[in-house]
């Protein structure tokens, strides 16, 4: 679509316009058909889905066996990790330590890797 840099508008005046999440959104309508709405109402809000970040653990420490891994985890299942947070190492404050790349959530820990979901964008439209 082409908007010109200047737009002229009378008080009586109505525009229709057809806003739409992007296809990978899911989400949902905030108002019905037919509704007036201001230019500062959210007509429909969505989440995109975010990307997963796989880390292998095993690889980083130079692992053989699944059961040291466990000894090194500070996080578990579930848990909200912020960019450059310490979530595995012998200790947080020195020695090698593996930090998380993103802001997200352990989404699944198996066979030495740690699977981080990406905190998704919300959109308003």
């Amino acid at each position: 679509m082409y908007y010109p840099d200047q737009r002229y508008a009378s008080a009586l005046t109505l525009i229709h316009r057809e806003c739409i999440l992007p296809e990978n959104a899911v989400g949902n309508i905030r108002v019905t058909v037919g509704k007036r709405v201001d230019i500062r109402d959210v007509v429909a809000q969505g989440v995109v889905p975010s990307r997963y970040v796989i880390l292998d653990v095993m690889h980083f420490f130079g692992l053989k066996k699944l059961d040291a891994l466990t000894d090194l985890l500070h996080v578990g299942v579930g848990d909200l990790v912020q960019p450059d947070q310490v979530i595995a190492g012998k200790s947080l404050t020195k020695g090698k330590r593996l930090r998380s790349p993103v802001k997200g959530l352990v989404a699944h820990i198996e066979d030495g890797r740690i699977i981080l979901q990406e905190m998704p964008d919300v959109m308003n439209l």
